[in-house]
């Protein structure tokens, strides 16, 4: 996609002081999102799924990301026709490249215009230690029936949820506090062993996993 004017315009601008872009990414200098509405972090959660080669794992994480959308965004069940308005944008993110069988037919180009009334106002997101996006993939991860893959999932979380306990907030926490706000933030359906070892899935823990 091409560069906005903005975008080159910021960049010139700002090319020779010190420290810029050093480990920041500002959204004027960010590429154009394909879909607004469904946001930034839902875009780059589909090109992730969508790089998958489990072809079932895909599947299924596609699944619980369009049903995310439905609630998060639409505020709405979701139905036959917003499922196919949900893949169609999901086609169109990823170009098709998927490799997978859509459970919907995919819309044109020119059917995907969205009818004004599902536009939704822009909520505001709640604050999270965490960020955003961990709070979008646990959204996401409660709402997989596969018990084993929802447990895999409840656990790298965990994992990154204490990493960025340590590398953000400079503080260290055990597996058990990071285990009531994982059931916190998912509404009691996602946990973990509070004697997993998270270290050996994220390099989480170190001196023995040193509490609070």
């Amino acid at each position: 996609m091409m560069e906005t004017t903005q975008s080159k315009a910021y960049k010139e601008e700002r090319k020779d002081k010190p420290g810029f872009m050093e480990g920041l990414t500002y959204n004027v200098v960010r590429e154009p999102i394909k879909v607004p509405d469904i946001g930034r972090i839902y875009t780059e959660l589909i090109k992730q799924v969508a790089k998958l080669e489990d072809k079932k794992l895909k599947a299924k994480l596609l699944q619980a990301i369009t049903e995310s959308i439905s609630r998060k965004i639409f505020k709405r069940p979701i139905n036959e026709e917003l499922l196919q308005r949900i893949w169609s944008d999901i086609y169109y993110i990823t170009e098709g490249n998927l490799d997978i069988e859509p459970p919907v037919e995919i819309l044109s180009p020119e059917d995907r215009e969205l009818d004004p009334e599902l536009i939704p106002y822009p909520e505001k997101r709640p604050h999270s230690t965490f960020g955003h996006y961990i709070t979008a993939f646990i959204e996401i991860a409660k709402y997989i029936e596969d018990k084993r893959l929802r447990d895999l999932l409840a656990k790298y979380l965990a994992a990154y949820m204490k990493f960025v306990m340590r590398k953000w907030h400079r503080t260290e926490v055990n597996n058990q506090w990071i285990n009531e706000k994982l059931k916190e933030l998912s509404g009691g359906v996602l946990e973990i062993d509070p004697n997993e070892d998270l270290g050996a899935l994220f390099n989480t823990d170190r001196k023995n996993n040193k509490k609070r």
